[in-house]
């Protein structure tokens, strides 16, 4: 989870030190009760425990809790009739081109990404991804992310042929096909990529929905359905959650879940080519449970209401 702000019970007998209890999972009192849960409390935004239920109107704010990686180019993400449209960077989520051997590091040119923190450790996290590509490469998604060389990716990709399936290849026609490419690197052994043609049974133009779920405290499973409907899910890839756990990269950090969109170094400069925009309706977060020790986890909902 990252670095979190947590109140702990303290005693301070009169005449003495104060004694702090450690942080731990499930922490009690007994001295004082707390006072009661209320959320009739100053500021704005959602509650850390609340889920994400976002459909993105024209016009109106990207709800508070999402964040960027680094500043983003301005007008790279705006709230439209359509959804979220986020103009692609040319650099992937790892900073560089395909093509490229160096990655950019320093965020100068600018990452197409918006996240939330990851606040269980079982959840659910699914969005409508509607791509319109312009040109081969040009590419939307989710990730689960914690820096440019420790995330878990899939995304909505147009390839040219042929496209490669896992160790085989599909189809030798010679039009570009959407693609559903799970990629994943950081610490530890990444799996393979895995390279999925979006099924035919699925409406051409229409939304594809993106899925990546924490069912256990070990792994993410990511996966695509059509989009509308949960039903029918393809899982794509599954990845060791050591990918991103931060022990070489990113300490304290904590993981974000969120999406992404990339032309993979086409275009010039830092612009894509002209029309490549992606769109994201329909963003659903949801926690599940949160582990309190090795052995122990609740519901994420008791969590939210202040329970142990």
């Amino acid at each position: 989870m990252g670095r979190e702000t947590v109140l702990f019970p303290v005693t301070w007998e009169e005449g003495k030190w104060p004694v702090l209890q450690p942080v731990r999972g499930k922490m009690t009192t007994t001295t004082r009760s707390m006072p009661p849960v209320s959320r009739d409390v100053p500021g704005e935004g959602p509650f850390n425990g609340d889920p994400d239920v976002y459909d993105f109107v024209a016009g109106k704010p990207i709800p508070r809790n999402l964040v960027y990686w680094r500043v983003p180019r301005e007008g790279a993400f705006t709230t439209t009739a359509n959804g979220l449209q986020i103009v692609p960077s040319r650099n992937n989520l790892t900073g560089t081109p395909r093509s490229t051997a160096t990655p950019e590091l320093s965020g100068q040119r600018g990452l197409a990404f918006i996240g939330r923190r990851q606040t269980d450790t079982l959840f659910n996290f699914s969005i409508d991804v509607t791509l319109n590509p312009t040109g081969v490469h040009q590419e939307a998604g989710v990730t689960v992310f914690l820096t440019q060389v420790n995330h878990i990716d899939l995304g909505v990709v147009l390839l040219p042929p042929p496209i490669a399936v896992g160790a085989t290849t599909a189809g030798g026609g010679a039009a570009p096909q959407l693609a559903l490419r799970f990629h994943a690197e950081g610490t530890g052994v990444p799996p393979p990529d895995r390279i999925v043609p979006v099924p035919a049974t699925w409406a051409a133009g229409a939304p594809v929905r993106l899925h990546v779920r924490a069912a256990n405290a070990t792994h993410y499973t990511l996966s695509a359905s059509a989009g509308g409907t949960d039903a029918g899910a393809v899982v794509v890839g599954t990845a060791s959650a050591e990918l991103v756990s931060g022990k070489d990269n990113g300490q304290f950090t904590g993981s974000l879940v969120g999406v992404y969109a990339t032309c993979n170094g086409a275009g010039s400069g830092q612009e894509c080519p002209a029309g490549a925009k992606s769109y994201f309706q329909r963003w659903r977060y949801t926690g599940a449970a949160q582990q309190l020790s090795a052995t122990e986890s609740v519901p994420s909902a008791d969590m939210a209401k202040g329970g142990s």
